[in-house]
């Protein structure tokens, strides 16, 4: 059953802009250490972190009341499992209430924009 839902839409050049302005410190509150790694092995660093602040900003929607206090952008990591599928990794501590939900997530590209939806699921 679906708990909860998120959506975010960035602008990519917006991105490009404050990793031109701030360099790895901007990347820095953005991104997790294993996303950091990930990060160096693409070409379009831009679309990449633009992704993955979407995806994270859908995810804390999503979370909402399951939340008590928002956690930083790094804490939440969005890896790729092992078909290359979007998945998450919560590096903060979780509410009891969501030891037992599903975080699926969905990010999307397109040259000006990233855009990004996350689920959060029960089995009933």
């Amino acid at each position: 059953m679906i708990t909860a839902i998120g959506v975010d839409i960035v602008e990519v050049a917006r991105i490009r802009h404050l990793m031109e302005r701030y360099g790895s410190k901007f990347v820095s509150r953005v991104l997790g250490h294993e996303e950091m790694a990930l990060l160096r092995t693409r070409r379009d660093a831009a679309q990449f972190v633009a992704g993955r602040f979407a995806a994270k900003e859908a995810l804390i929607k999503a979370f909402g009341t399951y939340l008590t206090d928002r956690p930083a952008f790094p804490q939440i990591e969005i890896l790729a499992d092992g078909a290359g599928r979007p998945s998450v990794a919560c590096r903060f501590p979780l509410s009891p209430a969501l030891a037992s939900v599903q975080m699926l997530v969905s990010i999307s590209h397109e040259k000006s924009h990233a855009v990004a939806m996350a689920i959060l699921s029960e089995e009933e």
